[in-house]
């Protein structure tokens, strides 16, 4: 999955937009889980982040698109 313009994202093919949709992503504050969140908010999606670094989960949630008025939180 890559962004792809106007709060959509674009997997094989298919544009995918999830406005209104929330997202649980765990162990989001390095790796897979944090690509993941990237592409989702990217896609339209509120995002939620779950992983045990506080400090390294607000740094990522102030990171995501929230272009679309998503809003994201971290526990």
């Amino acid at each position: 999955m890559r962004a792809w313009g106007g709060g959509a994202a674009y997997l094989r093919g298919v544009i995918i937009h999830l406005h209104g949709k929330t997202a649980l992503v765990c162990g989001s504050t390095q790796g897979i889980g944090k690509a993941v969140a990237h592409q989702l908010a990217a896609a339209g999606a509120s995002c939620i982040l779950l992983a045990r670094n506080a400090e390294r989960l607000q740094a990522v949630c102030d990171a995501l698109p929230a272009e679309s008025g998503q809003q994201h939180r971290f526990y």
